[in-house]
């Protein structure tokens, strides 16, 4: 904890627990007792398990999507944008990985939890795909000859590509998934 401020330190420990016990059966005693810190000390941070909980969710999920700026990837060609979604997916993989000791399922676990339960995690997450669905959509009607129908269905396909792959992590996780993100790209 030297290098971390308490707060960090505090979150990326709830992470730990929310992800191996889920929200609801993680209790405030646990969270305060894998901290190693005083309950005062760790009430100073956190208000509440649901404040924990928004925090860790806001810190490991939302963040991701909010430093994401579509206005950087829009002005790339179609051809460059194609090389920057697998190796940002790689990167986000990687990142899971470390946070999730490599238990990607569990990553998915307290994903769609907070999904299910914190509505503005909901509405980031679908404006994202939303906003990356509309972008390679952009691409393709612009620089290819597809329909609006065949762009539509191209764009989902490209996402569910990727995607998948990230899933295919959480259930084979002793697969190197790199070697799938250059193989796609090299297609």
């Amino acid at each position: 904890m030297a290098n971390k401020d308490s707060k960090t330190f505090i979150s990326e420990v709830a992470f730990q627990c929310f992800t191996q016990n889920g929200y609801k059966a993680t209790t405030i005693a646990q969270l305060v007792q894998a901290s190693g810190m005083s309950k005062g000390a760790f009430y100073h941070h956190f208000k509440s398990k649901q404040e924990v909980y928004e925090h860790v969710v806001e810190t490991f999920f939302l963040a991701y999507y909010k430093e994401l700026d579509w206005s950087e990837v829009a002005e790339l060609p179609l051809k460059q944008v194609l090389e920057v979604i697998p190796q940002r997916f790689s990167e986000f993989i990687r990142e899971v990985k470390r946070f999730t000791q490599g238990e990607v399922s569990k990553y998915y676990v307290l994903f769609f939890e907070a999904f299910a339960n914190i509505p503005t995690f909901r509405t980031t997450a679908q404006a994202f795909y939303s906003g990356f669905k509309a972008l390679l959509c952009e691409k393709l009607l612009a620089e290819t000859t597809a329909t609006a129908q065949e762009a539509e269905i191209e764009a989902t396909r490209t996402i569910a590509l990727y995607e998948g792959l990230f899933f295919w992590a959480a259930v084979f996780p002793d697969q190197d998934i790199e070697q799938y993100l250059s193989q796609f790209n090299a297609q």
